[in-house]
């Protein structure tokens, strides 16, 4: 699909790669998150894709794992879910609009043996932590300078912010289990 597209205008094609290469974490990553505490460097961008390249190729290692060897194999959707979220999880680049990749296959990857009360809670506090999210950003850039002008910091802290950042990944987290639990776990498919 990208071969015309290459074929066409090839240093216009090279310049995404490049640009995704050189820049730097953004807001919604974990990584601002962990640079904020200290316990990364986001200066280095080559540091950033090293540990995010680890961190994915883990993540699908995992996933694979789970395909190959669970007793009743996750289905295709649910396989799917997990590979994007793992990808959003371990990017640098973690956009407010980025969920909107993750919620037809959430719906698609919904558990077929698990209860439906848990994991409708468990997603419906996954939409609640998104939304939380999508006002904490805007907040934080607020806070930070990037939107308005006033004479006193308003919005969020790094500490508040990063609360609600930390919700987010740790409830898209729980969803991730919870597929995985599903294709864990005997049963007959409700499919």
């Amino acid at each position: 699909m990208n071969l015309p597209v290459y074929l066409a205008a090839p240093e216009g094609w090279a310049m995404f790669f490049e640009f995704s290469q050189e820049r730097g974490a953004d807001w919604g990553s974990v990584y601002y998150i962990l640079a904020g505490f200290g316990l990364i460097d986001t200066a280095d961008p080559d540091l950033i894709n090293l540990v995010g390249t680890l961190a994915l190729a883990a993540a699908c290692a995992g996933i694979a794992a789970l395909g190959l060897f669970a007793r009743r194999g996750p289905s295709p959707e649910q396989m799917v879910f997990l590979t994007v979220a793992a990808f959003l999880i371990t990017n640098k680049v973690w956009s407010p609009q980025f969920v909107l990749w993750l919620l037809p296959l959430a719906v698609l990857a919904f558990p077929r043996i698990v209860p439906s009360g848990p994991a409708v809670a468990l997603y419906g506090l996954w939409q609640l932590a998104e939304v939380g999210y999508f006002f904490g950003i805007w907040q934080h850039l607020r806070y930070v300078g990037l939107l308005g002008v006033g004479a006193a910091p308003a919005g969020l802290d790094f500490a508040a912010y990063a609360f609600v950042a930390l919700g987010r990944l740790f409830s898209l987290l729980m969803v991730c289990a919870l597929v995985a639990v599903d294709s864990l776990r005997n049963g007959d498919s409700r499919a």
